[in-house]
């Protein structure tokens, strides 16, 4: 393993960094089995130094945390093989994420789309509320004056409707998947949220449950 601060000191690493314990010898070549790169942003040249140096070391398959960057930088290494990751990831997911790849290194080979990220730990809940659910308690908030329960019902119809629309979209263009899988949770997560905030308020405004999901809380799925 070796280990540099940034891109540029990767970049200058003489060939069998000190620090390699089992190197054949001090003027070996460093070969690696994996690249993980940690970057705040991601930007064209950000790419062109990153692929020059997973050539370098000879690596197939490389980790690259990132910030922000435009979408087509992110694409572009992903057809060279990389897996991508927002920034923060904990160590745990990390380990997660290199063990996957190393434990199956026929699963990534170079310039192959890569499989979509693995979900976090803990599954999206799903839906607690339909459309006809949501329709029925916007209508029941009509007395409230402030309307919060109705635009609570209206988030969350949006946001379903969006985290059904991202998974549509995993499977329609693969050098999105990554995105679309991301996106999809994010939605899922954020609706999940939405719903607890609008049992909270239907609670609070004592207003009538629509009846498939008062069948729902009395198994206690809540």
């Amino acid at each position: 393993m070796a280990t540099w601060a940034d891109l540029s000191s990767a970049e200058a690493a003489p060939a069998a960094p000190a620090d390699i314990a089992n190197a054949a010898s001090p003027d070996a070549p460093l070969a690696a089995d994996l690249l993980v790169a940690e970057l705040p942003t991601l930007q064209p040249d950000t790419a062109t130094r990153l692929l020059a140096l997973m050539r370098r070391l000879g690596v197939a398959h490389a980790v690259v945390l990132y910030g922000f960057g435009p979408e087509a930088v992110a694409q572009r290494l992903r057809r060279a093989g990389c897996r991508l990751q927002r920034l923060p990831l904990d160590d745990a997911a990390l380990q997660a994420l290199v063990g996957e790849i190393v434990a199956s290194p026929a699963a990534q080979p170079t310039g192959a789309h890569p499989t979509p990220l693995p979900a976090p730990a803990g599954a999206v809940p799903p839906r607690r509320f339909d459309d006809d659910a949501l329709a029925q308690l916007a209508a029941a908030s009509s007395t409230v004056a402030c309307e919060c329960p109705r635009h609570v019902a209206e988030l969350v119809m949006l946001l379903g409707h969006f985290e059904t629309y991202s998974s549509e979209c995993v499977n329609r263009g693969p050098d999105d998947a990554a995105l679309h899988t991301h996106l999809q949770r994010v939605a899922g997560t954020a609706r999940a949220m939405f719903e607890d905030a609008l049992l909270r308020v239907a609670e609070a405004e004592s207003l009538p449950l629509p009846t498939t999901l008062a069948r729902t809380a009395g198994l206690g799925a809540f």
